[in-house]
């Protein structure tokens, strides 16, 4: 997820973004919900498989700029995804740090598929460590999919407190996150991420040769909607009318 040297600027230059109305990848973008088979095309150029829905990617009306608050809106009429939504998102400065809400309302005559989460982004990856507590996590193929789950995290122990700049690649879904997270960044500089229980999975992203990493709470795993119970994986079933709502804080501190 990098952006290539010399492209327009996009929401990879963002130090965040938000993930609607699915997060993570969609294996090919196929799956089926409600006797529907829907088909996805690919959203980023050189990945096969949909990934973060159309939040990421797409224009958000401004409903209300303050001082120390923002709401922003995005309309969807439905298409390749089929089934239209309204989601709102509310960027708010705290004497602490920010505070994200994200919600989504399915505006379709039938039950929709629906899943939320927040992808930030940290600087100064190869002296950061994260300490939080997480049961396991997924185990991924070479196009990052999930294959397996573990128990305890595969490139660290997180609990304990590790190092984010690993030898590998990690692009893993965690499972039985707790909550919160610190992220020391050095300098005594710490972070603190907390989110709403709904967002009980947290995707780490640190990619090798770059001084940047991502931790990202999200409400289910990747192709979750492939998965043998949807559910099961965080995937939520919305009535019509019906919404979900999810929260972000990330407070900083100088010790």
């Amino acid at each position: 997820m990098l952006r290539a040297a010399g492209a327009d600027p996009g929401p990879l230059d963002l130090a965040s973004f938000p993930l609607v109305p699915y997060a993570n990848r969609i294996a090919h973008g196929v799956f089926s919900f409600g006797g529907r088979d829907v088909r996805l095309p690919g959203n980023l150029a050189g990945h096969q498989h949909p990934l973060h829905g159309h939040g990421w990617l797409s224009a958000w009306t401004v409903e209300v700029a303050a001082a120390d608050r923002a709401v922003l809106a995005f309309d969807y009429p439905g298409g390749d995804w089929p089934w239209s939504y309204r989601a709102v998102q509310t960027i708010a400065l705290t004497d602490e740090g920010l505070e994200l809400t994200l919600a989504l309302t399915n505006l379709a005559e039938e039950p929709a598929p629906a899943a939320l989460g927040f992808h930030p982004y940290f600087p100064h990856r190869s002296r950061a460590t994260l300490t939080t507590e997480v049961s396991g996590a997924w185990a991924i193929d070479e196009a990052c999919l999930p294959v397996g789950e573990a128990p305890g995290p595969p490139m660290a122990d997180w609990r304990s407190g590790a190092p984010l700049a690993q030898a590998g690649l990690i692009d893993h879904c965690h499972v039985g996150w707790r909550g919160p997270a610190r992220i020391d960044l050095g300098e005594g500089l710490v972070v603190t991420l907390s989110a709403s229980p709904n967002l009980g999975w947290l995707h780490l992203y640190s990619p090798p040769g770059h001084d940047f990493f991502c931790v990202e709470p999200v409400s289910c795993r990747p192709d979750a909607l492939n998965a043998e119970n949807p559910a099961a994986q965080g995937i939520a079933t919305l009535p019509p009318g019906e919404a979900l709502a999810a929260s972000m804080s990330i407070n900083v501190a100088v010790t």
